[in-house]
């Protein structure tokens, strides 16, 4: 589209026109003859046209197909223009331009309304504006058919106002037009008081004095043209009028042959009309190339859904989201969104193409979509009669012209000074704002000072200056310079149209039906080539809308929740023989304390009783006595001695484990070669999500591929994973549920590099679809889990940040009844402040202390540290944490002591003897 034919709203006027037509173009201006006569006490100006002895025109005015838009149906003979009225097509307006212009001389023609179209049903919506619409007047041979909308044409309608660009009010309204004859007078002829004026007319009386034409139209040929919505109209050109005028004036059709011009229609030298398909890619130059095309060939009518839209704005059809370029989803098959079910539902473009094989034009069919696809131009091309008109494809793809990328950065280049030129006007009114207000602050400071009689600090006479600046000039960036096609906010396909059927995308073959095969850009095989890389560069960066889960997915991930299920019950389990372990030691220890008490007591009054006889033979007895109690502690101390290595070893074993060497991930053998605890006795909820994240990942990397079927796919692109994630699982995927920032570092969390992101940023997996067993995945995230407590220690913060709302099955979601009591977890914030994680202003342990919690108690505390009342209630993480053994003795850490306590317990004694230590209750089992 030129610039000249865009429409008023979407171009600024020139200076000419700003001159000639001021005001917005939605605005009207009244005539400025209020306070004078009407035309009928003004005295004509206009006199009998003499006669000529010149030889006038040999050819009828008429309306050629070509000058003429597709919902026109018009006579061969009487010029009667008639308009479609079906099909929704007949919401849009219709316009005609007559075969003869008229260069000089004076000239009129007239237009006789001879029916109305009268449906109330169809104009119930405001959407659809006039019901009846009725434009006449002069444009260039080069405008759009539609008066008034361009600088290149003007007109008046039948509401008494004259249209250039811009709505000025000329007369009174003439009333009902059925059956009323318009003529109206062009008046060219030099010298004359009229000169480059029109004039209009209603059965012979004047409305509207003459107005002035634009400088733009000025010494130009202009035809006779008729814009109308719902109307049957007779042209007459001559050679006499229907309703003669107070004067004497020639018609079009008498006009002399040096003031006229004549177009001839253009028939093809072999009987058939054009039909030409551009075949090109997706945002790859389609519609610029169009553009440039059309310019150029200004014979050719387009045919897109682009062009209806245009049309049905030209026509002041209001639109839901407006006419703008960002206001459509896609260039190629933008959604109409009129409101109106005639304009919604296709129709139009039904009866377009319904129409056009019928009439004699040159077409240029633009369907972006559906003209790659075989099927869809085979369609098209038995739409148009092989004996009517050549069918040629063009193919615009591969590398663009040197004189296409020229146009492409200019237009990128005019694009940015227009923005910069807005930018630099906003910043002048401001500085302007600025300028007055520091005038205003001036005049005050000075009216102040002229009341307190004080001599003024600022001159009353000071020159305004003014600062002229020129806007900054726009440049192309380096990157810009490189571009060869222009980058647009709106796409020529939809995402989901455009994964549903690039892959199926082919060029044209003469076999299809064409007459022929241009190629525009790149030749031949080299374009073929083209194609092939480019459909393959999109099977990895776009997304497969309509992929569904395989039944072997499905049945997959049910095998997976029900392991998953028993493996958290195999860790129920191990803790709770854990707390029974602990449970029983505790009452040893208070069974062995309240046995040594009770001897120690008995050995104290013995040798009380022998002091207080003074029977030597009795102390003797006491020293036995005394001895023999000795020699029977040091058979429990040995026993707890034995016990505590055998523990050691064991926690030495653990911590030596060779975890990819360990068969049975349920049963860890122990240090002495017997059963023991599952390989996942420690995981925390975070682990427990980890390790679901990492088979969720797996299996979707092999679903997909088993769902897709297609071997040139290499699989998941990075940035799609949130989405099929989506399609597959039913919930979101955000990197921030996993406490980082991208997509790639939720990846890079599933340890060993068994998930990872190859350079072209597809998601891979080095695990096998389907295993014997899902060891695999426990093994990876206890590995994962070993090395980021390890990190910690060290002061690195890498702990899992997990939301509250991500957990594996069976931790916090739906129904769960055991962790965080109250909520179910749905107010944690995994954040870490100050180093723990912050539920309802209460301060809860961070990880690694979390991660010694699970732990069997190994170490007895002091007794400070163990003082505690008896309850039934599940004891406090203060109390619990007295009993919690390091994770490595190389790399003890202090738990960080409870905000609550006073500063003097936050210093330990030393630990007391073996034989003073009393363990704490164990507490209870948690509800599952």
């Amino acid at each position: 589209m030129s610039a000249q034919d865009e429409p008023a709203a979407k171009r600024p006027r020139t200076e000419d026109e700003a001159a000639n037509a001021p005001g917005d173009e939605t605005e009207t201006k009244e005539a400025e003859t209020s306070g004078q006569p009407p035309p009928e006490s003004i005295r004509e100006l206009e006199e009998d046209a003499p006669g000529s002895t010149a030889s006038t025109i040999a050819v009828a005015p008429r309306f050629h197909t070509k000058d003429t838009t597709l919902n026109v149906l018009p006579s061969t003979r009487s010029n009667l223009l008639m308009p479609l009225s079906d099909g929704g097509i007949q919401h849009l307006l219709a316009g005609a331009r007559s075969s003869v212009g008229i260069t000089k001389g004076r000239y009129m023609f007239e237009v006789k309304v001879v029916a109305h179209a009268n449906n109330a049903d169809l104009y119930s919506h405001k959407t659809l504006g006039q019901r009846h619409v009725l434009r006449v007047g002069f444009a260039t041979s080069d405008s759009n058919l539609f008066l008034g909308d361009t600088s290149d044409s003007i007109c008046f309608d039948g509401d008494s106002l004259l249209h250039n660009r811009v709505r000025t009010k000329c007369c009174e309204r003439s009333g009902s037009l059925n059956g009323s004859v318009l003529a109206v007078v062009l008046n060219l002829q030099e010298g004359h008081a009229n000169f480059n004026t029109v004039s209009l007319f209603k059965d012979g009386r004047r409305l509207s004095q003459p107005q002035a034409l634009p400088d733009r139209l000025k010494g130009k040929a202009l035809f006779p043209a008729v814009t109308f919505k719902n109307i049957t109209s007779h042209v007459n050109f001559g050679p006499e009028p229907l309703a003669p005028l107070p004067f004497k004036c020639r018609m079009v059709q008498g006009a002399a042959k040096t003031d006229a011009e004549v177009v001839e229609a253009e028939a093809p030298a072999d009987g058939k009309y054009d039909v030409l398909v551009p075949v090109g890619l997706p945002d790859e130059g389609t519609f610029d190339w169009l553009d440039t095309f059309l310019e150029q060939n200004q014979k050719y009518t387009e045919l897109s859904d682009r062009m209806i839209l245009d049309w049905a704005e030209r026509s002041g059809i209001s639109r839901n989201r407006g006419y703008a370029p960002n206001a459509r989803s896609c260039r190629d098959k933008p959604e109409m969104s009129f409101g109106v079910k005639d304009l919604d539902d296709d129709s139009i473009r039904r009866a377009v193409y319904s129409i056009a094989p019928i009439q004699e034009r040159h077409y240029i069919v633009m369907e972006v979509r559906g003209n790659l696809l075989r099927e869809e131009r085979e369609a098209l091309l038995a739409r148009f009669s092989a004996a009517t008109f050549r069918r040629v494809a063009h193919i615009v793809v591969g590398e663009p012209t040197p004189e296409y990328k020229q146009k492409v950065q200019t237009i990128v280049l005019q694009q940015k000074q227009e923005q910069s030129d807005k930018l630099f006007a906003l910043q002048q009114l401001e500085k302007k704002r600025k300028k007055e207000l520091d005038k205003l602050r001036a005049k005050a400071e000075s009216d102040a000072a002229m009341s307190n009689d004080e001599p003024s600090k600022h001159s009353q006479d000071e020159p305004d200056e003014e600062m002229a600046e020129e806007p900054p000039k726009a440049e192309l960036t380096p990157e810009e310079q490189q571009l060869n096609f222009r980058p647009s906010e709106v796409k020529d396909l939809t995402p989901a149209v455009l994964s549903a059927s690039f892959s199926k995308f082919t060029l044209p073959e003469k076999s299809e039906g064409f007459d022929a095969v241009n190629y525009e850009w790149a030749k031949g095989a080299e374009c073929a080539e083209y194609l092939q890389e480019w459909i393959l560069e999109r099977k990895v960066t776009t997304r497969v809308e309509d992929i569904k889960a395989s039944p072997w997915f499905t049945q997959q991930l049910k095998e997976w929740q029900r392991v998953l299920g028993q493996w958290r019950a195999k860790q129920s389990e191990h803790r709770a023989q854990e707390i029974k372990k602990a449970a029983e030691r505790n009452a040893k220890q208070k069974a062995k304390m309240s046995e040594a008490a009770a001897k120690k007591g008995q050995e104290s009054a013995g040798v009380a009783k022998a002091e207080a006889e003074g029977n030597a033979e009795g102390e003797e007895e006491a020293k036995d006595a005394k001895a023999e109690f000795a020699d029977a502690d040091k058979e429990p101390e040995a026993a707890e001695d034995a016990e505590r290595e055998a523990d050691e070893k064991a926690q030495a074993f653990w911590q030596d484990l060779d975890i990819f060497g360990v068969d049975d991930v349920l049963d860890v053998a122990s240090a002495d070669g017997g059963g023991g605890p599952p390989l996942f006795r420690d995981f925390l909820p975070e682990d427990w999500t980890l390790m679901n994240f990492a088979f969720e990942l797996n299996l979707l990397v092999h679903a997909f591929q088993r769902d897709i079927d297609d071997s040139d796919r290499a699989g998941i692109h990075i940035s799609h994973l949130d989405f099929y994630y989506k399609k597959y699982f039913g919930k979101d995927l955000r990197p921030r549920d996993f406490g980082v920032a991208t997509l790639a570092d939720a990846v890079d969390l599933v340890g060993e590099g068994a998930m990872y992101v190859t350079p072209k940023g597809v998601v891979s997996s080095q695990l096998p679809a389907e295993t014997e067993t899902y060891g695999v995945f426990a093994k990876l995230v206890e590995e994962a889990r070993r090395y980021r407590l390890l990190r910690m220690d060290l002061g690195e913060d890498v702990a899992l940040k997990v939301s509250a709302q991500y957990h594996a099955p069976g931790q916090h979601g739906k129904g769960h009844k055991g962790g965080y009591r109250g909520d179910g977890g749905k107010n944690w914030q995994r954040a870490v402040v100050d180093g723990g994680w912050k539920h309802h202003g209460r301060q809860q342990q961070s990880q690694p202390q979390q991660q010694q919690q699970q732990l069997p108690p190994q170490v007895v505390p002091h007794p400070q540290q163990r003082t505690w009342r008896p309850h039934t209630s599940r004891p406090q993480q203060s109390q619990l944490q007295a009993v919690r053994p390091p994770r490595n003795p190389t790399l003890q850490t202090t738990p960080r002591p409870q905000q609550s306590q006073p500063p003097a317990q936050k210093l330990q004694p030393p630990p007391a003897p073996p034989s003073q230590r009393v363990l704490p209750p164990p507490p209870a089992p948690r509800r599952r």
